[in-house]
């Protein structure tokens, strides 16, 4: 439903609702409501479902094909919604086991708190995944995404041409046993640039793990921004935030917390040596005793703290050379 027929139906109180969500919308912007625990939940392009929370449509992957790339169109997810994606995608649409986000410049938002949050579980072929495609400047809030499969691939990847993309106050985490690990949990392709990961929190099981980063970042990509966010779990030698598979510039890390519970080769913060940009106030946990869990050489660095053991205050500067 566009905003202004939603005016038309609600009236001008719907557009604190929408402006107390984080949303900015255009008159002629839509508003699609996803709610798969209602009664009268479906996929069908009618006229009538997806228009409102009475009559919503049942999955993302087909509200996002609804949605007009680059109008500014919206997408309520409500609280308690849960889907099960098991394969990968390459279109949105009525598949009901896919998520893929092809639409640029539009915002899917998350209702609910806690673990009424919207919840993706990702199972089936170890290629499920949410995928995001030639979709520049998406935003994405208040989403889980959750592996439930040995040695999943991804949770989400994000292709070279979704420049722009934003993930706000979102969660990954593995599934509950130590067998059920993921891979890495956000992939950022080669040439994909201003991608910002805010306030998100990413978990992974605390032993035995499969895990080789939470977010992997390829060559080429500038402007990264990863700031406010939690990383626990045990993560192998890559690092948490892996940038170590080429360069990029103007990346900004700040003031996130780790815990990496590997206690051989476990790194945090990993980035090529000719990447630039800045990496500050970020507190660190790696138990690879007498070894900074940070490995930079470009980058501007200031108050970067870590400790070797959980049970000590995270002291030591990191680089330990000052100017």
């Amino acid at each position: 439903m566009k905003t202004k027929d939603l005016i038309r139906k609600y009236g001008w109180e719907i557009m604190p609702y929408l402006s107390n969500l984080g949303v900015k919308v255009l008159a002629d912007s839509n508003v699609w409501f996803v709610d798969n625990e209602h009664s009268d939940a479906t996929n069908a392009d009618d006229g009538i479902h997806g228009h409102s929370f009475e009559v919503p449509l049942s999955t993302l992957n087909y509200a996002v094909s609804l949605c007009t790339a680059a109008q500014g169109d919206v997408i309520l997810v409500s609280p308690n919604h849960t889907e099960t994606i098991a394969d990968t995608g390459t279109a949105s649409g009525a598949t009901t086991d896919e998520l893929v986000i092809d639409k640029g410049q539009i915002h899917i938002i998350g209702l609910g708190e806690n673990t009424a949050r919207p919840t993706f579980t990702f199972n089936g072929a170890t290629d499920a995944c949410c995928v995001i495609t030639a979709a520049p400047n998406v935003t994405i809030e208040n989403l889980v995404f959750v592996g439930e499969l040995e040695d999943l691939a991804n949770l989400m990847t994000v292709d070279g041409t979704s420049d722009g993309l934003t993930l706000r106050n979102c969660e990954f985490r593995d599934g509950g046993t130590a067998i059920l690990e993921t891979i890495h949990q956000v992939n950022i392709a080669t040439l994909c640039d201003r991608v910002t990961i805010d306030s998100c929190r990413f978990f992974t099981f605390a032993a035995a793990s499969s895990t080789l980063s939470n977010i992997e970042v390829a060559t080429a990509v500038d402007m990264l921004t990863i700031k406010n966010c939690i990383f626990k779990g045990d993560v192998n030698t890559d690092g948490m935030i892996d940038g170590s598979g080429g360069t990029g510039t103007e990346w900004y890390i700040a003031d996130n917390v780790f815990d990496n519970l590997d206690a051989a080769t476990g790194k945090c913060i990993v980035i090529a040596a000719g990447t630039t940009g800045f990496i500050v106030r970020n507190i660190m946990h790696a138990g690879n005793d007498g070894t900074s869990p940070l490995t930079t050489t470009a980058a501007v660095c200031a108050q970067n703290y870590y400790s070797n053991a959980e049970a000590a205050s995270a002291a030591i500067l990191t680089p330990a050379t000052d100017s």
